[in-house]
């Protein structure tokens, strides 16, 4: 089912008073919109997909090795940074996984916010990166012991999804959690 028609239905769920949840026909393959990468970004995201298998058979030198080819070949590409940073986690690199979520949230911050350089569908790229990379930051920061840095981080999901009401339960279950945490921490 398509992201639009689940909103319907939740959006049904969470406000009856909203009325019958309509759907929308899918679209056609002509109708959605493909995103437009540039050559460099083509060639990391194929390194990319190269990390990830290596990183998923367990060899995170290799992953490591591949995510910094593809961030020297398309440095503004947000995704790699995310990517090497999980990877580094991994490694229980948390330093430099906090520097690359840093990097990646700011370099997607920067081009949501710059609307006339990037296409739509690409924007959904970009946002969809930002959406993974704030809960990874999170962890990260909870981990090193940045409870309050942390707690922002999740509620900032949340906020990137506003009428996703998985994401707002999520963020909402993830803040409360962290909450008893930090109560049974201080006992």
């Amino acid at each position: 089912m398509e992201l639009r028609n689940e909103e319907a239905i939740l959006n049904f769920i969470f406000n009856p008073s909203s009325g019958v949840a309509t759907l929308n026909p899918p679209l056609e393959p002509s109708q959605i919109s493909q995103p437009a990468f540039s050559e460099q970004e083509q060639k990391a995201r194929a390194l990319e997909h190269q990390a990830v298998l290596q990183a998923e058979g367990g060899n995170l030198v290799a992953a490591l090795q591949l995510l910094t080819e593809a961030i020297s070949l398309a440095p503004s590409w947000p995704s790699s940074y995310n990517n090497r940073a999980q990877v580094y986690r991994l490694k229980d690199s948390l330093d430099e996984a906090l520097l690359d979520l840093n990097k990646c949230i700011d370099l997607c911050t920067a081009q949501l916010s710059s609307a006339s350089s990037v296409d739509e569908a690409k924007k959904q790229v970009v946002l969809r990166t930002l959406r993974q990379a704030y809960p990874q930051r999170g962890y990260v920061r909870k981990t090193k012991g940045d409870v309050k840095g942390a707690e922002e981080d999740f509620s900032k999901l949340g906020d990137l999804a506003p009428h996703n009401y998985y994401s707002k339960l999520c963020s909402e279950a993830v803040s409360e959690m962290m909450q008893n945490c930090m109560k049974k921490e201080r006992l």
